[in-house]
């Protein structure tokens, strides 16, 4: 679903399975290529942007269009992406009790808590 400001919602757990959300990112994506120019875009010049779970979502948008041979992002904007589902990097080890997302509070809300253990898709 697109919002007014041409972000998307996102569908979401448990209604919508694994890998619902990714799939309707990319069906976004798709959908503003082929309609930039009605909505006064540049179809060449289309990023995309995402934060947390957003920013896998973002990144699964260019490794899909890449993988799918389609027109790639120029730009990809990801803030702290959750970009690997282990909980046991140098990066969570180093911040495990950095706020407001210690190494706690990703493991409460991650994917390991959803039962879609495959819900990050940028990382296997």
């Amino acid at each position: 679903m697109q919002s007014d400001d041409g972000g998307i919602e996102l569908v979401v757990l448990p209604e919508h399975k694994f890998p619902a959300a990714h799939d309707d990112t990319y069906a976004a994506y798709k959908w503003v290529v082929a309609n930039a120019t009605s909505i006064n875009g540049d179809p060449a010049r289309v990023a995309v942007a995402g934060e947390s779970a957003g920013g896998n979502m973002a990144a699964n948008v260019s490794i899909r269009a890449r993988d799918e041979k389609q027109q790639m992002p120029v730009h990809q904007v990801l803030v702290y992406p959750v970009a690997d589902s282990s909980f046991n990097t140098p990066s969570y080890q180093e911040n495990a009790t950095a706020k407001p997302l210690s190494k706690a509070a990703m493991i409460h809300a991650g994917p390991r808590r959803s039962r879609n253990r495959g819900a990050c898709r940028a990382a296997p």
